[in-house]
C-alpha cells in the first residue's frame, strides 16, 4: 500500500505484517537512553497478553508519543508531584 507521509513523500507499507489489537502499553526505561516499548492486550482472564516489543532511544519515543498527541488531540499534563510529609 502506498500513502503519503506528513512531509507530502510517498511511503510504501508492507503487506505481509499481520494486524494487533492491542489495548494496553507499557514502557521500560534503562538508563542508557533507550526504552524497551511493549503493547498488548487484557485477556478475559485479566492475564496480560503481550503482541510486540520495540526497543526506541528517547528522541524517537519522544517523537512517537508526539504523533499518538498529535493524532488523538489529546495533551495530558504533567502530573503534579506528591506532597512529601514534613
Amino acid at each position: 500500500m502506498t500513502h503519503e507521509s506528513e512531509n507530502n513523500r510517498l511511503v510504501e507499507s508492507e503487506h505481509d505484517l499481520p494486524v494487533h489489537f492491542v489495548d494496553g502499553l507499557r514502557i521500560w526505561s534503562r538508563k542508557d537512553g533507550m526504552h524497551l516499548i511493549e503493547v498488548g492486550m487484557r485477556l478475559p482472564s485479566d492475564k496480560w497478553h503481550s503482541q510486540a516489543r520495540f526497543m526506541v532511544s528517547a528522541d524517537h519515543l519522544q517523537s512517537m508519543i508526539r504523533a499518538l498527541c498529535l493524532n488523538t488531540d489529546y495533551y495530558p499534563e504533567r502530573p503534579q508531584e506528591a506532597s512529601k510529609p514534613a
